[in-house]
């Protein structure tokens, strides 16, 4: 067994492939979980599905994301403008929301939170790209 950022799993709430997230809201996270799943027992244990998460703070801009954007085929702008360096980018499989990635727009980073959490299908966006 292993926690934090070594561990690969499958977050079944993406898909069923075992990945990393190397990330100390994570690790804390993972830990709570197997200590819970530790004191419940095999038999009443839940499978671990977080939405990742992380922020950092570089040259005065706020960065947060949320939700697996590796797993996107698309991208599109939701809100905000670059040159303002504050917006958000959502990033879709199909019509599900798999994650989103804010410049200084911590409160809309939030709701973007509760629908990767939720999986609802993305907002109407203008889309930037396909992700290759």
């Amino acid at each position: 067994m292993a926690a934090g950022d070594v561990a690969r799993w499958p977050n079944v709430r993406f898909d069923d492939r075992p990945r990393r997230v190397e990330h100390w809201i994570n690790a804390t996270e993972q830990g709570r979980a197997a200590a819970d799943a530790l004191l419940d027992g095999r038999d009443h244990a839940r499978a671990f599905t977080p939405v990742p998460r992380f922020w950092s703070e570089q040259h005065g801009v706020k960065i947060q994301s949320v939700g697996m954007p590796v797993l996107a085929d698309c991208v599109a702008l939701a809100e905000g403008r670059f040159d303002d360096r504050s917006f958000v980018l959502t990033y879709s499989r199909g019509d599900r929301l798999v994650g989103a990635l804010g410049f200084n727009r911590a409160k809309s980073m939030l709701e973007y939170a509760r629908l990767v959490d939720a999986a609802k299908p993305s907002r109407s966006t203008r889309k930037i790209r396909e992700a290759s």
